[in-house]
C-alpha cells in the first residue's frame, strides 16, 4: 500500500502540473485530505460538514480512490489511501480527474453541481445529462492534462502491439456501461467510456488509425507487421452492445465530440445538459422497455 508520506510528496507535484496546463481561475484550489481505512469515516464527515456537500451518505463498501466534495462552503478532495495506486502516473491521473471536477464546477456558467447530489431532482432530464457530463468532463480534463505531461507518439498506436490495449479498454468500458444495471445504462461508466474514446490520446490515435485503415497487425508468415484488412474491426466497440442502441450511442458520441473540440470544452450550459440528458434518457428508456419485454416473454 502506498504510504501517506509518498502521497504527500506526489500531491504538490500533480497539483503543480495541473495548474501549469489549465488556464488560471480566480477560485482557490481545494484542500486535499488523505484518509486511511481507520480515519475514512471521520475525515469524510468533517469534509462534508465543512464544504456543505449534499452527498452526506458514505457508500458502503467505500470503493472510491478519491472523491470531490463540493457545496456552498467550497470544495475539498478526499484521497483514500487504502486503494491508491503504487504508480505515480496513475495517481496523478486520478488526482487530475478530481481536480477536473473542481475546475469544471468553478467555471460553470450557472451552478449545476447540485444535480450530483444523492437525491433525484425534479428536472430528471437535466440531472441525467449532468450525471454523464460531470464524470465525462472530469476525465476529459485529466486526459487533456495527461496529454501535455505525458505526450505519446500517435504513430505507434497504429501498430497492434500498442493499439491492442486501448481497443480492449474500450470493449471493457462499453460492456460495463451496458451490463452494470439490468434496466438502464450506467451513466458513470458511459461517461468514462466516451471520455476515453474522445480524449485519451492513445485511444484517439488508435481509432483514427482504424478509421483511415492504417492499423497494422503481426503476420507470422512474413515475420513483420502488415496493414490490417480494411474494416476488420469496429474501433469504437459500440457494436458489442445490441444493435438497437447503436444510433443513440453514436448520437451521444457526436454531441460530446463537438463539445471537446471547443477551446474551453469544460464550460457547460443548461441547453447542452438538456440535449445530453434527452439522449441518455432515451437510451435508458429503450433498455428498460427491452427488459420489460423480456420479462413478459418469459411468462
Amino acid at each position: 500500500m502506498t504510504t501517506q508520506k509518498q502521497l504527500k510528496e506526489w500531491i504538490p507535484e500533480a497539483l503543480s502540473a495541473f495548474q501549469s496546463i489549465m488556464p488560471s481561475i480566480s477560485t482557490p484550489y481545494p484542500e486535499i485530505h488523505i484518509a486511511s481505512a481507520s480515519t475514512l469515516s471521520k475525515v469524510r464527515s468533517a469534509l462534508v460538514k465543512k464544504t456543505g456537500s449534499p452527498n452526506v451518505n458514505m457508500k458502503i463498501p467505500y470503493t472510491s480512490m478519491m472523491e470531490t466534495l463540493h457545496g456552498d462552503g467550497g470544495t475539498a478532495i478526499l484521497i483514500y489511501q487504502k486503494i491508491c495506486p503504487d504508480s505515480q502516473s496513475e495517481f496523478n491521473h486520478a488526482l487530475w480527474h478530481e481536480l477536473g471536477h473542481f475546475y469544471a464546477i468553478s467555471t460553470e456558467e450557472e451552478p449545476f453541481f447540485y444535480f450530483a447530489g444523492q437525491g433525484l431532482d425534479e428536472d430528471r432530464i437535466r440531472q441525467t445529462g449532468y450525471w454523464v457530463w460531470n464524470e465525462f468532463v472530469a476525465e476529459s480534463i485529466a486526459n487533456f492534462v495527461s496529454s501535455k505531461i505525458y505526450p505519446i507518439n500517435a504513430e505507434e498506436y497504429k501498430c497492434q502491439k500498442h493499439w491492442r490495449q486501448p481497443y480492449l479498454r474500450l470493449q471493457s468500458m462499453i460492456q460495463t456501461a451496458y451490463n452494470m444495471y439490468p434496466g438502464s445504462f450506467s451513466e458513470y461508466d458511459l461517461a468514462i467510456y466516451y471520455a476515453t474514446l474522445l480524449t485519451d490520446p492513445a485511444t484517439v490515435a488508435f481509432v483514427d488509425g482504424a478509421m483511415k485503415n492504417e492499423l497494422t497487425v503481426w503476420n507470422p508468415d512474413k515475420w513483420a507487421y502488415v496493414l490490417m484488412e480494411p474494416d476488420s474491426i469496429e474501433p469504437t466497440a459500440i457494436s458489442l452492445v445490441p444493435a438497437q442502441y447503436g444510433d443513440l450511442l453514436l448520437d451521444i458520441s457526436d454531441l460530446l465530440q463537438e463539445k471537446v473540440e471547443e477551446d474551453e470544452f469544460w464550460k457547460v450550459d443548461g441547453d447542452f445538459l438538456d440535449r445530453l440528458g434527452l439522449l441518455v434518457t432515451e437510451l435508458n428508456d429503450m433498455k428498460a422497455m427491452a427488459r420489460m419485454r423480456g420479462i413478459v416473454e418469459k411468462k
